[in-house]
């Protein structure tokens, strides 16, 4: 078993589930022109935009779902001064999943809208039994120390476990009392 204290809720918090992550890089190109003169060229910036907003149709339906397919434009990045029509553009996206297949589906989607892809990282989603004996022993050593039988929940992000539950290795997702994680502060 494996010891991953990589949650910011807590040690009386046990981590059974974790979203799958997918993360993409895509591009346009396009054709500079001068800023004052738009028609003469094709604007990359705009056309992986387009992409974008097809994108984000197939997360429409899980967007105020708590425990849902989410998505996030990382980066975007395009052109090269502000009177030039932009002949290159690129985003990074970071998606989340709860099931294999979402992640599958999404992926054939974005493969059918645009050839210029590269999947910078495939994960499936981390799911642990409550029944698997060192998850048991876990609990029960913390219960001893702490006074308090652990909450057994599911977490938005992801962590190496998903590296380990691959390999059938037991991973123990805990933490330390921390926050602001990957934001301000």
């Amino acid at each position: 078993a494996v010891l991953i204290p990589d949650s910011s809720t807590g040690v009386n918090d046990l981590i059974l589930e974790q979203k799958g992550l997918l993360e993409l890089r895509l591009w346009k190109k396009g054709k500079s022109a001068h800023g004052a003169h738009p028609l003469l060229g094709k604007n990359a910036v705009e056309l992986l935009w387009e992409d974008y907003e097809q994108i984000k149709k197939l997360f429409e339906k899980d967007k105020n779902k708590e425990w849902g397919m989410t998505l996030n434009l990382g980066r975007f990045n395009g052109g090269y001064n502000d009177n030039q029509v932009p002949d290159w553009a690129e985003m990074h996206l970071d998606m989340r999943f709860v099931e294999e297949k979402q992640l599958n589906r999404v992926l054939k989607s974005i493969h059918e809208l645009t050839n210029n892809v590269q999947v910078l990282l495939k994960s499936p989603p981390f799911k642990q039994s409550e029944k698997d004996a060192y998850i048991r022993m876990f609990m029960k050593s913390v219960q001893r120390f702490t006074k308090h039988v652990p909450t057994l929940i599911r977490e938005q992000g992801a962590s190496d476990a998903r590296f380990f539950s691959h390999y059938r290795i037991t991973a123990i997702v805990t933490g330390v009392k921390k926050g602001e994680i990957h934001s301000e502060g």
